[in-house]
């Protein structure tokens, strides 16, 4: 006998147990006048009880080794009332009535902590070990594993996946498990790390999601290959800007997601000769690239606009990113580098949001927007 079914076959002992305890009590105390029970009281009680018995054969069934004990706790009180009445110990009713209420409070919280954290609350014992069902090491399993239901509800997590998380188990149990992370993407990026996320389904449908930490090489980004990064503006290529921009609109409109785009454009004077024209604008595309998130795209599309697409960003929030990189005072490094001209360039930007649907929308027509507004007469 394996040890879900020992868990399982001791709870056969509690009614007989319950029930002699129950009854002795009853008998030992039945010392007062005797007091009619109408039948009716019988019939409630009967079908109570009966109620009582089922939830108690259901609990076994789904193997919980919680929550059998104070079914059984009500089940005998709700007797112990009126045989109490019927035999002359009308006193003894009292703990009948106390069986009842506690036995309910416990149950009522088992109940409450099953619906937030999963059945393993009640104790769910009747797991095995093989392929089709969940294992009861895969807690301690050193890899950041999760288990879901059919319906996405997160049935266990391993210790290192709440560790990646930064999550306790508590908050996880029950809930869907894009509480955990999101599943709609391939590469989720969780406290600065980037992840690939592996989803399989299994044959008791369950689902396992798993977390593969993805490696990248400690190169400076200007040595990728030029056809990804201009070498001399360390910004995205055209193409490449083109490329996640498409991207990130069809997960605006896919996933109701949210993205923002805006365009810098520097102004030089006719005083200045090109070469340091070109050498200021090179500096201050570095000085954009060390100021922007990872997560963010910027691309120098020609000599005097920079494209920045801001993923999961609001219009107010892209509005506060291009005026602090257009406010060159801030920057020491772009002050040394603007003395090599005769007259301080001009700035101007523009952001524009970009939210659910946006099926009809590609990088040419955000930035054809994006330029005309700046073309247009300020």
């Amino acid at each position: 006998m394996n040890d879900s079914n020992t868990i399982s076959a001791q709870w056969l002992f509690i009614p007989p147990v319950v029930g002699v305890v129950t009854f002795m009590a009853v008998i030992t105390f039945a010392s007062g006048a005797v007091v009619s029970v109408h039948s009716s009281i019988w019939g409630l009680t009967g079908l109570l009880f009966m109620t009582m018995t089922i939830l108690y054969v259901l609990f076994m069934n789904r193997g919980f080794d919680k929550g059998l004990l104070p079914t059984q706790v009500i089940a005998q009180g709700l007797l112990i009332c009126p045989l109490a009445l019927r035999v002359g110990a009308s006193f003894v009713e009292w703990l009948g009535v106390t069986m009842v209420i506690c036995g309910s409070a416990v149950l009522l919280i088992f109940y409450h902590h099953a619906r937030h954290y999963g059945g393993y609350a009640l104790g769910k014992s009747n797991e095995n070990k093989s392929p089709n069902n969940l294992s009861d090491d895969i807690d301690s399993l050193p890899l950041p594993v999760a288990f879901a239901d059919s319906e996405g509800d997160v049935l266990t997590v391993s210790d290192v996946f709440l560790q990646i998380t930064g999550l306790s188990r508590r908050d996880v149990l029950g809930y869907p498990v894009t509480v955990l992370t999101p599943i709609d993407r391939e590469i989720v990026r969780i406290k600065g790390k980037e992840w690939k996320l592996l989803q399989t389904a299994l044959p008791s449908d369950k689902y396992c999601f798993c977390l593969e930490e993805i490696i990248t090489a400690a190169t400076p980004q200007v040595a990728i290959a030029g056809d990804l990064v201009d070498p001399e503006t360390t910004l995205f290529a055209a193409p490449v800007a083109a490329r996640r921009t498409n991207k990130e609109l069809y997960r605006v409109s896919r996933y109701k997601r949210s993205i923002s785009a805006a365009l810098i454009r520097i102004i030089f004077d006719d005083t200045d000769s090109p070469e340091a024209q070109k050498e200021v604008f090179n500096e201050y595309c570095r000085y954009i690239k060390k100021s922007v998130r990872e997560s963010d795209t910027a691309s120098a599309v020609n000599s005097r606009d920079i494209y920045l697409l801001l993923p999961e960003t609001k219009l107010e929030g892209a509005n506060m990113v291009t005026s602090k990189l257009v406010d060159i005072t801030t920057s020491p490094e772009m002050r040394e580098a603007f003395l090599k001209l005769t007259t301080l360039p001009k700035f101007l930007d523009k952001a524009l949001f970009f939210g659910p649907p946006a099926n009809d929308i590609s990088f040419n027509d955000i930035l054809s927007r994006l330029t005309s507004s700046l073309s247009a007469p300020q």
